[in-house]
This record gives structure tokens, sequence and C-alpha cells, in this order.
């Protein structure tokens, strides 16, 4: 079995007899020790094959240098194809209840080791159509820990032997000294990059093509979606060289880019309303998948094009936003999320996201069940937004609409913080936020440039600094947001012409 994510591990699964088991695992927060230095462990375990009936359990193994105290919650559910799943340790069948397992560890505890009971599964059988099991160890409020080493993983295979789980030692978090952002200008055409030790500017690090609009940080490189040169362009995350230029075809304007493996990547074509497939060892087109026609449409629409633009690829599924707009390029109909199958690479189905103008869709870990889906609302021509746009959650389980937030305003990227989650305003210079906690909308963040007219927040993303990074595209700005302080804007930093795409890498690159 094969898995590969940028955030997290994702299973690929079968229907079989024989229950294909992933495990996914998720353990973060802040780590200090005597110098104050902080520890992030990021643990991913492999899956492993289970026939009907057997008993398993769960390690996770935590040798200290020193104090200890980690107090966080342990979220295990098993899934099914069917949509049903349970919730360890009562399990307890949702949407009844979600059970939680709290893990506390004593202080100056040297070698720490909870397994999880064993369990058969829920039926008694195992007996599963394309069962998914999912493991999760949350974020805690905090982790003091001196932390050598860690593990996770299986306690025991069906033969007994000991499972070859997932070790390693713990990866430094960025420090503001440790990472640079990387910003391209929409209109300059060109790179720049600012140091979180200082927030000091080097212009033109490297150039770009036409309209950059995304960029995606893969292993030692990083990728630059190019909408008006029809082209990815890849860098060298180190000397931001430029390595090639990896055209998707004339005509096509590609929007955004998403790897479904380290070596394929997809990109989502606004105009010709396709996603292309691309080999990343030869630069080459893989294959253009066209996305459907026969889409919903208002009363009075003769015809409406998907238009898609935001991409997430989940296991064995690209899920794609399409805007669904007719020939001017406004709201022809609600907004779409079209299903396309990562192994074949056709379209599975669609569904509609309860939005209008629907533009991103994003998986954050924390709620592994969950897309959030983001929609700008109707554009009317001359006059704007209208900000009727919203944020829309969906199953992957139920493959069913949770709901929806108005947010009265045009959102067009989502980030997520510990507490809140931030919304990049197309109207008038504000950040919007919603309470990741309540789902309530907060008041928004009003930049510098609110109410001057023009004003299009076109990026936006939280640093390894923790500070909410800002761009705003008419005024040529980078804010600064400290979400410490209720979202506090602490720094204004001038940019180059038009600032569109934002990415971080660590200093020295990966």
């Amino acid at each position: 079995m094969e898995y590969y994510s940028d955030r997290m591990p994702t299973g690929r699964y079968k229907k079989m007899k024989t229950l294909l088991v992933m495990i996914l695992t998720w353990l973060t927060g802040w780590f200090f020790s005597v110098s104050a230095r902080e520890i992030h462990m990021d643990l991913q375990m492999p899956g492993i094959l289970f026939t009907p009936g057997m008993t398993c359990g769960l390690d996770l193994v935590i040798c200290n240098d020193g104090p200890a105290v980690i107090d966080g919650h342990l979220y295990v559910a098993l899934s099914t194809g069917s949509g049903d799943y349970w919730f360890y340790p009562s399990w307890c069948r949702y949407p009844g209840a979600v059970d939680r397992e709290t893990i506390s560890i004593p202080e100056f505890s040297q070698s720490i080791r909870i397994v999880i009971p064993e369990f058969t599964w829920p039926d008694g059988t195992g007996e599963f159509d394309g069962a998914l099991f999912l493991a999760l160890i949350t974020r805690s409020d905090q982790i003091l820990s001196n932390v050598a080493e860690y593990s996770f993983g299986w306690s025991e295979l069906p033969d007994g032997t000991p499972t070859p789980g997932f070790t390693g030692t713990p990866t430094p978090v960025p420090t503001p000294a440790d990472f640079k952002a990387l910003i391209a200008m929409g209109l300059g055409r060109d790179l720049w990059t600012v140091d979180g030790t200082d927030y000091s500017v080097e212009k033109t690090v490297t150039f770009t093509e036409y309209s950059p609009c995304q960029i995606t940080v893969h292993g030692d490189r990083f990728y630059v979606v190019n909408s008006l040169s029809h082209s990815i362009g890849e860098y060298n995350a180190t000397t931001y060289g430029l390595l090639r230029e990896i055209s998707v075809g004339p005509g096509r304007n590609p929007m955004m880019m998403a790897f479904s493996d380290p070596n394929v990547f997809w990109v989502t074509n606004y105009v010709s309303n396709t996603v292309s497939t691309v080999d990343l060892a030869s630069g080459s087109v893989i294959r253009e998948i066209d996305l459907p026609v026969d889409l919903p449409r208002d009363p009075g629409v003769s015809q409406t094009w998907a238009r898609p633009a935001g991409i997430t690829i989940i296991g064995r599924t690209a899920y794609v936003a399409c805007a669904n707009q007719d020939e001017s390029f406004t709201s022809g109909g609600p907004g779409i999320v079209c299903r396309i199958d990562t192994d074949t690479m056709q379209v599975t189905g669609w569904f509609e996201t309860g939005g209008r103008n629907t533009l991103g869709i994003y998986h954050e870990p924390r709620w592994p069940d969950l897309l959030w889906i983001v929609s700008a609302g109707d554009y009317v021509v001359g006059q704007g937004f209208t900000g009727n746009g919203s944020i829309c959650r969906w199953s992957l389980i139920s493959q069913l609409p949770i709901g929806c937030i108005p947010v009265e305003d045009a959102p067009f990227e989502m980030a997520f913080g510990p507490e809140r989650a931030y919304l990049a305003s197309a109207r008038d210079g504000v950040v919007g936020r919603i309470d990741l906690g309540t789902l309530q909308l907060l008041d928004p963040v009003m930049l510098p440039t609110a109410g001057h007219g023009l004003n299009f927040v076109s990026g936006l993303d939280q640093g390894p600094d923790g500070l909410v990074w800002t761009l705003e595209f008419n005024h040529d700005m980078l804010y600064l947001l400290d979400p410490s302080q209720n979202d506090m804007l602490i720094r204004s930093v001038e940019m180059g012409d038009g600032p569109d795409a934002l990415a971080f890498v660590l200093d020295g690159g990966f």
C-alpha cells in the first residue's frame, strides 16, 4: 500500500474481503526544553493488512531526557464506505456521540507507553465495504517535554511479531530566524522574499511568468502557477533559481495545483474547464480531464461552464472547486465540487456546495472528515460582489453537506489558525474571521486600506512565526496580524507590483 500527502497521510483502499487498514496520525503542539527549544513531532503510520475478526492494539512510546507533561486527546474512528463510523473507546456510533480517550503523561517519566486495548471490528467480523481505520492524536493546548525519541505503531502483527511502526527524533519547529516567505508579484512578474528574523525584504530574487497565482512547496523545490502564461515554474527552494517551465498548453489559464503522489501533480484550468495531470519527471501532461457541462443552471441561463479553481486531493479522490459560471464569467448556477478518481483520471460525480461562485476547497487535519468550501458569492458586472459569500462544510464519510456559514463578504481564500479561520476578502480590504470552536462569524480585521476603494486581499496564510501573513493586491502591501493579540495588525511591509501568492520555506530550503 502507498500513500502520499504534503500535510497528512491519507489511505488508499480497495473493496475486498481482507480489509486494508490505514493508520493516519497527527501529533502536534509546542514542546519546550530547558533551553526553550521548540519541538514538533509528525507521526506517520504505514498501513497493514487485517483479516476479518482479528484484534490489534496501538502503541505510542516517548523517551524523554527530562520532565514531560502531555495532555491531549486520542480520537480513534472506524469508518465504512457506506458512511457509518464508530468511535473508540466505547465504540459509540456517530452521529449519536463522539468519544475520545485522554492521554496524560506524568512528569519525569523516562519511557511512556500508551496501549489502546485490543478490539474486534464493531460488527464482529470486520467485513466492511471499503473500510478506513483512522487514528488521530490531536493538538493539545501545551506539551512540555525534553523529547529524545518517539515511536508509534501497532502492538503486534497477526503472527505476534512486533509491527514496524514509525520512529524518529523530534523536528525543530521553525523560529522566526529559520524561515523566509516567498511572495510572487502578480503584475510585477517577480518573486520577493521576506526574512522571518527581522522582516527585511529582498527584492526580485527570481522572475516568474505572467500572473503568478499560487506557490506550492514540494520537497527541495517550489512551484509557481502562472495563469496567463499557461505554465508552472519549478524552482530550487535554496537558491530560488528557475529550473524549468512546464506548459499545460495555450488557452488553459491554470489556477491551482496539488500533488497526488511525489511524482504527479494536478492543475485546474479555469478557461478550458479541464484538469491536467502532469508527470513531474518528464514535465509532460499525462491527461487533460474534461469537467462536466451538464451542471445545474439558474432559470433563464442557457449554458454554464465549470470554471475550476481550487483543488485538494485526499486518498484516491481529487476534489475540484468549480464556480459554475455563464458566458459573462459570473455565477450561472450553484457552486459545484467535482470528484475525480486519481487512478482512472475520470470524473466520478459532483455535488452542489451550498454556495455560489465556489473558488476554494480545503482539508484541515484537525477535522479529517470535513471539506471546507469557499464560495465568493454572486458578482454583478459594473457593481462588484454582492456580499453573499459563504464557507460550507462537507462530510467525506457521509458524502452529505454539514452546513454553511454566511460571511456577508466575498471570500477567495481561507487559512486556519489554532482558534480562528481567516478569509481573504475580494470586496474591501478586510480579513474575515470565523471562530473554529463555535463556527460563529467574528468582526473582520480592517486593514489600513479598507474603505479606500479597489481593495483585494489576494493571499493569506499563518506563518511559522504564528502570525497571519496577509497580502493586499491593489496597494502592494503585506500585513502581519498577531492572533495572540486578537489579530491586531503589528507590521506593514511594502511589496512589489500586485502581491498575489504566498508560501514559506525553511531558511536554506527543505
